[in-house]
């Protein structure tokens, strides 16, 4: 049954993008999109997370019992460093997965709940003690880091009245008619579960349920008692496939009940499943952008731009993923998310490739932040990451420094929507000026670009900068 579930659930989100490529319909897109990031084969969410997950829930299933018995180091210390990896590669999981052991130790104690700490105190003691020092890296970052980074993935504080409304918005999508009809649906699978015929599977199937149980309940204490909120959405993306996939475990439960699973439908399964996977990553998921890429990677095999200290600029994050694969260390600047470097520091190398390198003047740079009418903004989310968010519940400036368009865009989007970025006219002219005033720095300039006109083009100026290469979607030079 469980390969079964595996099977069923990679099919779930590969299926949906095959379909979608030939029909645009929203409903299956948002479907595949939702198992593609708790399932899907991205790196390393969720293709390193989604292992952590499912190794823990399968560790919880024996939770009541091992709390029972005299203390089991193997087993506390492994559940202790599969929640450590669930902390550092994707914490909305840790927490969830910690109220969910909390509750499912509330109700298996609840007659005799301060008696069990008691006598469980060891273990408790234990496992709080492995799951300290795996949190102390995150900590030491969190309280120490730089905090321009933590600004660029999104942390944003928020006053009691902002939390409140957090809240209130929270509930009042719990309580929407097509919501409550999923929850009833889960609590009667629960209650039906429970049943004596179903009492070999009922650890099983409750461990999906409080993981889904959980999920609302730690979304609802984040927003009101974490220090600082970031990305939401992720915690509302997590509630929706808890509920689908607690649906799905009880619904292969209950046919294997009624028609035993053999070897042979696990092989069919395993094969439709695995056959969709193979569709989806080499013909499906833009074959024509993943030849262009591979040209590039071929040129610079073919003409040796192996180990060379050459910098490089790029506007892609693919090709800052290949230079440093091809053993090369020099970037001119690097995604929003892999450096820590202060947010000026960012904007003065910025305007020094832009100025210096690919020689725009003012009206060139305007048209680079004006991309999308401001509206995320590709070159400028690669460089700062969620720092211009713009929703309901926050925006980066004042609501009256957004021209009227966006103002209307940003109080119509959802507070739990951080990747509405949005850049305000104040700080467009902050950067302009900025830009005007600003010196070319040689030393900080790049030897080599590689531009990526996939999505917006970035036009080279420059004569001092032959052109060596291009192709649909790049474009490469070299100073000479």
């Amino acid at each position: 049954m469980t390969l079964i579930v595996i099977f069923t659930v990679f099919l779930l989100s590969t299926v949906p993008n095959i379909f979608s490529e030939f029909y645009n319909i929203k409903l299956i897109s948002s479907f595949g999109n939702l198992f593609e990031e708790n399932f899907g084969f991205r790196f390393p969410r969720p293709l390193v997370t989604a292992p952590f997950l499912f190794f823990t829930l399968f560790l919880l299933i024996d939770f009541r019992k091992m709390i029972n018995e005299k203390i089991d180091y193997k087993y506390f210390f492994s559940l202790s460093i599969l929640l450590s990896f669930l902390l550092n590669s994707f914490f909305y999981y840790f927490l969830i997965v910690i109220i969910e052991i909390l509750i499912i130790y509330i109700i298996h104690f609840r007659k005799n709940f301060f008696l069990s700490i008691k006598r469980n105190l060891d273990k408790i003691i234990l496992l709080f003690l492995f799951v300290l020092i795996a949190t102390l890296p995150l900590l030491f970052q969190f309280y120490y880091g730089e905090k321009d980074y933590g600004i660029r993935v999104g942390l944003v504080e928020a006053n009691i009245t902002q939390r409140i409304v957090l809240a209130e918005h929270f509930i009042s999508n719990l309580v929407r008619p097509s919501a409550l009809l999923l929850f009833t649906f889960c609590f009667l699978l629960k209650i039906y579960s429970n049943k004596k015929f179903y009492k070999d599977k009922k650890n099983t199937l409750d461990i999906f349920f409080y993981f889904f149980v959980s999920s609302m309940l730690t979304t609802l204490i984040f927003i009101l008692f974490s220090p600082k909120i970031t990305s939401l959405y992720n915690f509302i993306n997590i509630i929706i496939f808890s509920v689908i996939l607690y649906i799905l475990v009880c619904l292969v439960n209950f046919v294997n009940s009624q028609v035993k699973f053999d070897y042979r439908l696990c092989f069919i399964v395993a094969l439709i499943s695995i056959t969709s996977i193979f569709l989806n990553q080499t013909i499906i998921m833009k074959k024509q952008d993943r030849n262009q890429f591979n040209q590039v990677v071929i040129f610079l095999e073919n003409n040796n731009y192996r180990k060379t200290p050459l910098k490089l600029y790029t506007n892609s994050l693919k090709i800052q993923n290949l230079w440093l694969l091809l053993g090369n260390e020099n970037l001119v600047s690097s995604n929003s998310f892999a450096n820590s470097l202060t947010d000026k520091k960012i904007e003065h190398l910025m305007i020094n490739v832009l100025k210096g390198d690919l020689n725009f003047n003012e009206a060139d740079f305007k048209k680079i932040l004006n991309l999308r009418n401001g509206v995320r903004n590709d070159f400028l989310m690669q460089l700062f990451g969620y720092k211009y968010q713009a929703n309901s519940f926050y925006t980066f400036d004042r609501l009256e420094y957004y021209n009227t368009s966006n103002q209307e865009i940003i109080k119509n989007t959802s507070p739990f929507r951080i990747q509405m970025q949005i850049i305000s006219e104040k700080e467009k002219e902050r950067l302009i000026t900025k830009f005007k005033n600003f010196q070319y720095k040689e030393n900080l300039g790049a030897d080599i670009l590689i531009l990526d006109n996939a999505n917006y083009e970035l036009i080279n100026k420059n004569r001092k900068f032959k052109l060596k290469y291009k192709n649909k979607d790049y474009k490469i030079y070299e100073k000479y």
